[in-house]
């Protein structure tokens, strides 16, 4: 759509077992924040946008939930912005920390942490939008400094957690970690059945985790969680 403005709505998902839910709309970015009270942050999902006049009408999928996204949640960076839109960045490095990358796997883009040479330790996190569903899988191009953080020093990892409320809490979910996956060269591919971790009726976000104190950088690319129930 033309037109950048934020504007805000009144979003029917068409069954009346729903309530209706005001959605804010940002049309050059193509998301809409919605819920029936201040959405969370993470709380985006993609939808069908038209132009009737002078107002926008959404259409919603089957089922809306107020803090649950749509899947696939698919992301590689292409905006050259991170955190990419209703992603979260948690940053503890005062220097170094998710940024954007011109090494890509594919496209122009790609999410890097970078080396603080200070070697303090860095802790970063970047986690995806709430999602909700019964079964999923994920899967996500990354690599590493290999001498630095994996086959000689082991100073830096790329940990990948599920994440269920707030960051930190007792039931957060460790999945593993990507360096595992990193080949002798280029990008290595990881593939998480979440399934087995997803917990019932409840939304939860992926997140990335680089963490290591005199390391080297780490990226990640393509970025892709689908629901193995479609």
């Amino acid at each position: 759509l033309a037109d950048a403005s934020v504007v805000e709505t009144t979003v029917c998902p068409g069954d009346d077992t729903y309530r209706p839910m005001t959605a804010v709309i940002d049309p050059q970015a193509g998301y809409v924040y919605f819920g029936l009270h201040t959405p969370p942050t993470g709380s985006v999902i993609r939808m069908s946008l038209y132009q009737e006049g002078g107002a926008y009408r959404v259409y919603l999928p089957i089922v809306a939930r107020e803090y649950g996204g749509v899947l696939p949640l698919t992301e590689g960076f292409e905006r050259g912005v991170v955190p990419p839109a209703g992603w979260t960045r948690i940053q503890t490095n005062p220097r170094d920390t998710w940024a954007i990358s011109t090494d890509p796997y594919s496209g122009t883009y790609s999410a890097q942490v970078s080396k603080d040479w200070d070697e303090e330790l860095q802790d970063e996190l970047l986690l995806t939008p709430y999602f909700e569903t019964s079964s999923a899988g994920l899967q996500f191009y990354s690599k590493g400094n290999l001498a630095w953080c994996r086959d000689l020093k082991d100073n830096c990892d790329l940990n990948i957690w599920l994440v269920v409320g707030d960051w930190g809490g007792d039931d957060d979910i460790f999945l593993g970690q990507a360096d595992d996956d990193w080949p002798s060269s280029g990008w290595g591919l990881t593939s998480i059945d979440l399934t087995p971790h997803l917990p019932a009726d409840t939304p939860v976000r992926v997140a990335f985790q680089y963490y290591g104190q005199d390391g080297a950088w780490i990226k990640i690319d393509q970025i892709s969680i689908t629901d193995s129930n479609e």
